[in-house]
């Protein structure tokens, strides 16, 4: 069978909303990075300033961004670059998550705020359930790749 639309097209039109919403979530992260001086007391985003400086992280953010939207709209035409634009977007959002997921083990909030582990999973629970539908979207993105 031969496909009619061009494989950028194709990319384009199944690429899920979640990858969208990941390059806009690594957007505002990196802007409130440059803004707020006290964001290091958000709970995901500690874990990551912790690992790098303040600045390279906003870069990180916005360049992660910047390549997952260049394979959302179809710019990269290899299942190669298609991973290696998508791969760094969820390698950052896992740290995030692995940084609530140790916020839920203490019981604590990256200021040092105590609360239950039962309240803090409620708290950080959405942001562990993007992490795996994001996962799961690029996956399902190489999938449709590889066939395309």
């Amino acid at each position: 069978m031969t496909l009619s639309v061009p494989p950028a097209r194709i990319v384009l039109n199944c690429t899920p909303v979640i990858i969208w919403l990941a390059a806009l979530t690594n957007l505002e992260q990196a802007i409130v990075l440059a803004i707020a001086r006290d964001a290091d007391r958000v709970t995901n985003t500690v874990v990551l300033m912790d690992l790098f400086d303040r600045w390279l992280l906003i870069a990180m953010l916005l360049g992660f961004g910047a390549t997952s939207v260049l394979a959302c709209a179809g710019k990269v035409r290899s299942l190669t670059g298609l991973i290696l634009c998508l791969w760094p977007q969820q390698a950052i959002l896992t740290i995030a998550a692995l940084g609530a997921v140790h916020a839920i083990w203490i019981g604590a909030y990256a200021d040092g705020r105590t609360v239950s582990s039962m309240l803090m999973l409620q708290d950080q629970a959405p942001l562990i359930w993007f992490v795996i539908g994001h996962g799961l979207a690029v996956w399902q993105l190489i999938r449709f790749m590889r066939r395309a």
